[in-house]
């Protein structure tokens, strides 16, 4: 009895976490570090108190899974956050779910994947960490035809490589100037460089993840006020996505899934 209250205090605890994260990253792309580091403490706690039960499995059988788990999530992803691909905040979450969820003995907790297809469980960080990604990879399709049927001219008339606008018609959109200027957590995807015989613009893929939007409107702004740019000229932005809410949809899907579609895949490819 004392062990699932664990199991479902664990589960609970981490939903609200990211719940909560997940509104704070859609409305202020930020989360403060006293929250952040609260909320990973509150993970080490009931791990801790999980300890006994886990060791119940198996103490080797524990520390590998709990060293795979470590491996699959805080320590890639942390290799991630070094390079300014993604915010500390999502590297601390990840860690709290490898914390809260380190062994298979959570699939008996699932709605569809109670019984295993295969003679092994897969730590539950990776197909957390798949559906994650697969929810974001879903959206691009839509926003590559989306653009195609939109915005056709303008990507016809980007002075850049094939392969970049094949990135820009998936991940970005064109703005105008103007409307450009009233809109939230939208990165300029273009450099500008003033030059005597007007603005040079060049094409990126990505934007750095300590990068202010607000900081990309001040230019804009400039180059509209001096003329330099027309503000019904298009600019081509994208939306940081706030990994908080596919990490919460991804967690979601486990919980109903757990690593059903995994086993699916391998039994195909064996």
């Amino acid at each position: 009895m004392y062990g699932e209250l664990l199991v479902y205090a664990r589960i609970t605890y981490l939903f609200i976490v990211l719940i909560y994260f997940s509104i704070l990253d859609i409305k202020y792309r930020d989360i403060p570090d006293r929250q952040v580091w609260a909320s990973l403490a509150g993970a080490i706690i009931l791990f801790l108190a999980s300890i006994p039960l886990h060791i119940g499995y198996g103490i080797e059988f524990f520390i590998a899974y709990l060293a795979m788990s470590l491996f699959l999530g805080p320590i890639l992803f942390y290799g991630l956050y070094k390079t300014d691909m993604i915010g500390g905040a999502d590297v601390v979450v990840v860690a709290e779910i490898a914390l809260l969820l380190p062994t298979p003995d959570i699939y008996s907790y699932t709605l569809m994947a109670r019984e295993s297809l295969m003679p092994i469980r897969f730590p539950p960080i990776l197909p957390i960490l798949l559906y994650s990604n697969l929810l974001i990879v879903v959206i691009i399709p839509f926003n590559i035809v989306y653009n195609m049927l939109r915005y056709r001219s303008v990507y016809s008339s980007l002075k850049t490589s094939f392969s970049k606008k094949l990135v820009l018609l998936a991940t970005a959109k064109p703005v105008k100037a103007i409307d450009y200027l009233k809109l939230k957590h939208r990165y300029l995807l273009e450099e500008f460089r003033v030059t005597e015989h007007g603005v040079e613009r060049s094409i990126r893929t990505s934007f750095d993840i300590n990068e202010e939007y607000t900081d990309h409107q001040r230019i804009v702004k400039e180059l509209i006020d001096k003329g330099l740019i027309k503000p019904d000229e298009y600019i081509v932005v994208t939306y940081g996505i706030p990994y908080l809410v596919p990490l919460l949809l991804g967690t979601a899907l486990f919980m109903v899934i757990g690593d059903l579609l995994m086993q699916i895949l391998f039994q195909a490819l064996a």
